[in-house]
């Protein structure tokens, strides 16, 4: 019983609830988003190898790996100093000419 390509989206729940996040909270750090993704993955994995039922392993699998990173995240963010300064995005100006399309 090994993972394979139907279990990808299991994997890939916790990499969203980091970066969903990162783009609206400043508070979260890059430690803890990263502890946060393998955290719930971890648990998500767990709790899809650990419930018997085939009907319902899945889904949960998929909520813990979604759910956890958040809480991770919360709890996490509160002990971190660590802020992300949304403004120097806005003043972003590249260093280098940017070709978007060829001539």
């Amino acid at each position: 019983m090994g993972i394979t390509l139907k279990h990808n989206k299991l994997l890939l729940a916790a990499p969203c609830a980091a970066f969903i996040a990162g783009l609206i909270w400043d508070k979260v750090s890059s430690r803890v988003a990263v502890a946060s993704i393998f955290i719930g993955m971890i648990c998500g994995l767990i709790a899809y190898f650990m419930i018997p039922d085939d009907n319902i392993n899945y889904f949960v699998g998929n909520v813990f790996s979604l759910c956890i990173p958040i809480v991770v995240i919360m709890i996490g963010s509160l002990f971190e100093k660590e802020h992300f300064d949304f403004e120097q995005l806005k003043a972003y100006q590249p260093d280098h000419l940017v070709h978007a399309f060829k001539e």
